[in-house]
C-alpha cells in the first residue's frame, strides 16, 4: 500500500514526475505480484491492491494519480481471472478519504481552505484508517473465500453523494 499525489493540473507535470507516480502506484504492485507468485501459487493465496475511489470517480487536479488507480483496478480483474486457475483471488480496496498525513497533506498542497478537514469530518465522508483496515482484513481472510476480481469501494457513503 504505496501512493504517490501530484495535485498539479496537465500542463505543470513533468515527464519525470508522470513515470515516477506511475512507478509507485502502478508498476510497484505489478512488480510485487510477479515476485510473489511462485508463493501465492504454493498457498493459493490473495492479492489484496490498495487502490482508490479517484480511480472510478476523477477529481481534479490530479491525472497521473486517477489513471494510475484507475489502471490498478483494471490489472486486478484482469490478474483475479488470470491467476483464478491457480486458486489465488485477487481483490482491491478502494478507499475514499481516510483520515491520514497523506491526505492532510494533500488538503495544505491543494491551499484548501482551512476548515476543509472539518468539513470532511461533519459531512461523516471521512473514514479512519482503522476502519479502512477492517475491510482490508475481510478480504484477506477465508471469510472472504468466495471473494475476487471485486472492486470494494469503502468511503463511507461518499460517492453517494
Amino acid at each position: 500500500n504505496a501512493a504517490v499525489f501530484l495535485p498539479k493540473p496537465i500542463d505543470q507535470i513533468a515527464v519525470g514526475e508522470w513515470d515516477h507516480l506511475m512507478a509507485v502506484n502502478l508498476r510497484a504492485p505489478f512488480l510485487l505480484v510477479q515476485a510473489a507468485l511462485p508463493a501465492l501459487k504454493a498457498v493459493r493465496g490473495c492479492v489484496l491492491n490498495i487502490g482508490s475511489t479517484a480511480g472510478l470517480r476523477v477529481f481534479s487536479p490530479n491525472l497521473p494519480y486517477v489513471v494510475a488507480k484507475a489502471g490498478l483496478i483494471t490489472m486486478t480483474k484482469s490478474l483475479a481471472q488470470e491467476l483464478h486457475a491457480f486458486g489465488i483471488r485477487v481483490n482491491c480496496l478502494c478507499p475514499g478519504a481516510v483520515d491520514t498525513p497523506a491526505l492532510r497533506a494533500d488538503v495544505e498542497a491543494r491551499s484548501s481552505p482551512p476548515d476543509t478537514l472539518d468539513r470532511f469530518l461533519a459531512s461523516g465522508y471521512l473514514t479512519t484508517p482503522a476502519q479502512i483496515a477492517s475491510v482490508a482484513l475481510y478480504l484477506v481472510s477465508d471469510a472472504s473465500s468466495a471473494v475476487t476480481g471485486s472492486i470494494i469501494v469503502a468511503d463511507a457513503g461518499a460517492m453517494l453523494s
